[in-house]
């Protein structure tokens, strides 16, 4: 069983090596020992999407404790045993955070509705475009719009 003096006396050597968690009831689960010296938690795994071993980081040891890095990797273990491949749902998780990027920042929004309200004819064009410079503060406008909650208005 990995224990945490096993991981702090862990020393680097010239090429990346792991510690791996033998007696667990997680397979898979371990650490990787950097040759800066940096220690890592990782999980293991044969994805059930294409059959090819893949792993996952858990966290960096020591702000991420042993026994947290090992209830996570039982979690992730749990998700892999029933098909679910950890490595394509993390990439989903990402491109689903660049697409909210690519969305626009408040002020883009902004300016979008303004510009649909003067072609409307509307006068609370000019009230809501005074609003905008007067009421809201820079950093809240550039901002992601998705991002933004009545807090920070």
């Amino acid at each position: 069983m990995l224990t945490d003096k096993q991981i702090r006396d862990a020393k680097p050597r010239t090429t990346v090596y792991r510690l791996r968690d033998t007696q667990s009831v997680c397979r898979g689960f371990g650490v990787v020992v950097a040759p800066s010296g940096s220690k890592s938690f990782f999980l293991s795994f044969t994805s059930p999407e294409d059959g090819k071993r893949k792993q996952v980081s858990l966290g960096r040891y020591p702000s991420t404790k042993l026994a947290d890095a090992r209830r996570l990797a039982l979690e992730y273990r749990g998700k892999v045993d029933n098909g679910i491949d950890l490595a394509h749902e993390k990439q989903k998780t990402i491109t689903h955070r660049l697409e909210q990027r690519k969305l626009g920042t408040l002020n883009d929004l902004l300016d979008l509705y303004i510009a649909d309200l003067e072609q409307d004819g509307k006068r609370t064009a000019k009230e809501v475009k005074r609003i905008k410079i007067k009421d809201i503060p820079d950093y809240v406008l550039l901002r992601p719009a998705h991002a933004v909650s009545r807090d920070n208005i």
